[in-house]
């Protein structure tokens, strides 16, 4: 058959529809190859360039386990090459596009000085590298480290006129980290992120992410706390003075000195000043006073119904003395 009848129209539209699918895969495949052919062909009768790549990234491999590279984050490893190859595939490289492979294998903690070689670098096939710049970098190693730390909840506030805060308690109290030993070795307390307290009315409780202190610690176990936010009433302080010392078990011929002892009391401003001077008790207890003791520290007693709300700061003097 001749070249001309094989080419005819109608015969190759026949023959292009009598095609099997595993026929019309072995086509494409043909085409595929012949169009890389192609392209590699137009590639290699390009002109060779020489170009200068700045700002590729360092990338690192072999680290061995429970070691850590100390490195500010802000100041990224990057070199610079100097690349040789076909003009087009060199002019539209990009930094991202290629990398410096550092091997850490068997390096110890401390200060390491890591060699970058052209045997280090991933490139395009056909892509030469001249030179690398610098040739060098300085790492530190430290080994990795684990630390169990308070939990400090910050606010932001205050509270509405007329409240203020009881109490922040987080769960846990504690939270595991992990990170390099330099950044773990002074750490006692990790804070949360800031709880707002302006509008609340009334205790709540919300969940706060824990803000890390160093760049390259880590929480081990969930980054977020539960944090109970207890609100109330804004609390006072008051002076109880001339309360009578009353005795429990007494020891005849005993004098008190002095008699009576002032009591500051803490706790709502509403509770506080609607205290009476005689719900508060002031006790001496003499079956438990040692032999021959000359003092005894008084214990104040408040009604059942204001146990917990008002707490008691000071008692002047706080020994009283017994005369027999």
């Amino acid at each position: 058959m001749s070249v001309r009848q094989w080419l005819n129209p109608t015969r190759l539209y026949q023959r292009l529809t009598h095609l099997r699918a595993e026929e019309w895969k072995s086509v494409g495949l043909k085409l595929l190859a012949l169009c890389l052919a192609l392209m590699l062909f137009q590639i290699s009768r390009q002109p060779m360039n020489d170009v200068r790549l700045v700002g590729v990234p360092v990338e690192f491999s072999g680290l061995r386990p429970g070691l850590e590279i100390v490195n500010d984050p802000s100041t990224q490893q990057t070199v610079s090459l100097r690349l040789r190859g076909p003009r087009d595939l060199v002019r539209g490289l990009l930094p991202n596009q290629l990398a410096v492979v550092a091997n850490l294998e068997n390096k110890e903690p401390g200060e390491r000085v890591i060699q970058l070689k052209p045997k280090d670098v991933t490139r395009p096939d056909g892509v030469q590298v001249l030179r690398i710049e610098p040739t060098s970098i300085t790492l530190r190693l430290e080994p990795t480290m684990r630390k169990t730390v308070k939990v400090e909840p910050q606010y932001l506030g205050p509270p509405d006129a007329g409240l203020e805060i009881y109490r922040l308690t987080p769960v846990p109290e504690t939270i595991e980290l992990e990170g390099p030993q330099s950044q773990l070795n002074d750490l006692t307390q990790v804070k949360t992120e800031s709880i707002n307290l302006k509008g609340q009315r009334q205790s709540f409780t919300t969940t706060a992410d824990v803000e890390l202190p160093q760049p390259l610690v880590r929480v081990v176990s969930p980054a977020s706390v539960t944090v109970r936010v207890e609100l109330g009433e804004q609390r006072a302080t008051r002076l109880l003075s001339n309360l009578p010392v009353q005795v429990n078990g007494q020891v005849t011929g005993a004098r008190l000195l002095p008699p009576t002892v002032q009591v500051v009391v803490y706790g709502p401003r509403a509770v506080v000043e609607g205290l009476r001077e005689n719900d508060v008790k002031v006790e001496l207890d003499f079956a438990a006073l040692p032999p021959g003791a000359e003092t005894v520290q008084p214990r104040v007693r408040l009604p059942d119904n204001l146990a917990g709300q008002i707490e008691i700061k000071t008692i002047n003097p706080n020994e009283v003395k017994v005369k027999r």
